[in-house]
């Protein structure tokens, strides 16, 4: 540390605490230099004190994280239908179904995707082998005995490992007209702002006709 600008030459200081019958420990450079001195070994003018120097700790810089940016909003039913269906009023159950699966084959990068009911039966498919279709029906029964178990969750999602690359992710959609199964084959599993959107657009699939 370097020597204080306030403090008079080494020789200058002791021959003022000598005349005020303080003598120092030790002054000098290296004095000058440690992070405190004490004045001392010698007698005291009464109701004295040892002097002691001591040197200000450097003041800790503290950087704050730069605010987040809040989450992109949802967008409402109208919005997200007319993304999905496009503006076009009065588009039948199956229209709307089969923009669906356009939808979800060209948000996720899939060249396979279906929605069916509980029992395996396709009410739309888009390159998907007839097994992995008609495995709905025990993936169906097996979330159905799970939510025995645990009351009042979610619809939920299940997976199914195809080989090492793939897998089969079901999306579960409670619906107007039931629980629908959105099928689609995925490299990994889906995000969760992915399934909760899918869930909705599959809700917005089967309203009435003109309804939006």
């Amino acid at each position: 540390m370097a020597p204080s600008r306030c403090l008079p030459e080494p020789a200058v200081l002791q021959r003022l605490l000598a005349g005020a019958g303080v003598r120092a420990a030790r002054i000098g450079e290296e004095s000058l230099d440690s992070e405190w001195i004490h004045f001392d070994d010698g007698p005291l003018p009464s109701g004295s004190s040892p002097v002691v120097a001591a040197a200000k700790p450097a003041a800790k810089v503290v950087s704050s994280p730069p605010p987040r940016s809040p989450p992109s909003p949802e967008p409402t039913d109208q919005k997200l239908s007319e993304e999905v269906f496009g503006s076009v009023r009065g588009l039948g159950v199956e229209q709307r179904l089969q923009k669906l699966v356009s939808w979800l084959v060209a948000s996720t990068g899939s060249v396979s995707a279906f929605v069916a009911d509980l029992e395996g039966l396709p009410l739309v498919n888009r390159n998907t082998p007839e097994p992995y279709i008609v495995a709905i029906g025990p993936l169906a029964r097996a979330q159905a005995e799970i939510a025995r178990f645990v009351p009042d969750s979610p619809p939920g999602t299940s997976i199914v490992e195809l080989d090492h690359q793939n897998m089969l992710e079901v999306v579960w959609a409670d619906t107007p007209i039931g629980r629908l199964g959105v099928g689609i084959i995925v490299a990994e599993p889906l995000k969760s702002t992915q399934v909760t959107r899918i869930r909705r657009v599959a809700a917005l699939s089967v309203v009435s006709r003109g309804d939006t």
